[in-house]
This record gives structure tokens, C-alpha cells and sequence, in this order.
């Protein structure tokens, strides 16, 4: 089955009627235009995203096919991953913080809280921001949503640019 759009989110709708499916997505997965995707009950989904939903991204919880005839509905769960979690105490941490993870252009999320960050386990990204004074590093399994990455902030953040000018 081809999956062009989101038909809604299981946190913004009341569809308790249905039973929800889930197909596991990778975290870096969300804005990828073209993907195939299983289900936990082995149905697999073909994934070619119309533009304006490959821009938005999958999100934890989109809705995108609903079976009225079984009362079934499949939805996206994106899949923890071992992660560094960073907690900082102040903005001068944050700038060096910025600065190790920038330099690897890793990818980073807001955590839970104001004083912590997240960023996919790397063994040396790990040693790296350990040489930070005043920043605790620890592992921990995290579900990096879309909505809570740095990128998320920035305004039409996956427009392609160039650099002519």
C-alpha cells in the first residue's frame, strides 16, 4: 500500500474506536520522501511522501492509514535509540556544547527539561563533551521526536539553499 499523507495525529484526535498499529521509524527517517515501513502485524506500507509532508515530517503518533471496515488504524512510532544526554547549568556550557556537536554535525534534540540535551550515542562525541568542566554526560534510550530537535526552531528548516549570490 502507497502512503502519500498524514491523515492525523492520535494525540490531537479522539479515535479510541479504532485500534491503533504501529510501524517503527528511525529517528532520522522522518523526513525521508521515499521509505517502506512494516507494521507490528507484519503489514507493509510504502512510503511516497507528498512535499509539503516530507517538509512538515513524520511525527510520533501520525495517523496515516485507517481501515473503517476492521476499526484498525496504523500510526508511526519513532523508535528509541541510545543517546548521549547532556545536562548543562548555564549558556557557557551550552556555547561549548554547541560548538563539539556542531563540529561533528551531529544532530541534537531538546530534552526534558531546560538544562538538558540529546544527540545519538558516539563514542567520541561521548569523550569529547566529557572534557567539558560542569557538563554531566550519561547514556540513556530517548525517542528523538522531530518537534524537539534544534533544526525544529529554525524557520522552513528543510528548504533546499544554495550558496550563489
Amino acid at each position: 500500500m502507497i502512503i502519500n499523507k498524514v491523515l492525523d495525529n492520535e494525540v490531537d484526535s479522539d479515535f479510541s474506536k479504532y485500534k491503533t498499529i504501529y510501524a517503527t521509524m528511525p529517528f532520522d527517517h522522518s523526513h525521508k520522501r521515499i521509505q517502506k515501513l512494516k507494521a507490528d502485524d507484519g503489514m507493509e506500507f510504502h512510503f511516497m511522501l507528498d512535499e509539503d509532508v516530507r517538509v512538515r515530517g513524520l511525527n510520533h503518533g501520525d495517523i496515516f492509514f485507517r481501515d473503517e471496515k476492521t476499526k484498525t488504524q496504523y500510526a508511526i512510532k519513532i523508535a528509541e535509540i541510545l543517546c548521549l544526554v547532556i545536562k548543562v547549568k548555564n549558556s557557557k556550557d551550552r556555547a561549548s556544547i554547541g560548538y563539539v556537536i556542531g563540529n561533528r554535525h551531529a544532530k541534537v534534540y531538546f530534552g526534558d527539561n531546560v538544562y538538558e540535551l540529546l544527540t545519538p550515542y558516539e563514542k567520541t562525541m561521548e569523550d569529547m563533551l566529557s572534557q567539558i568542566k560542569e557538563v554531566k554526560v550519561s547514556k540513556g534510550h530517548r525517542v528523538l521526536l522531530p518537534e524537539k530537535s534544534l533544526m525544529a526552531i529554525l524557520p522552513n528548516s528543510q528548504e533546499p539553499h544554495s550558496h550563489d549570490h
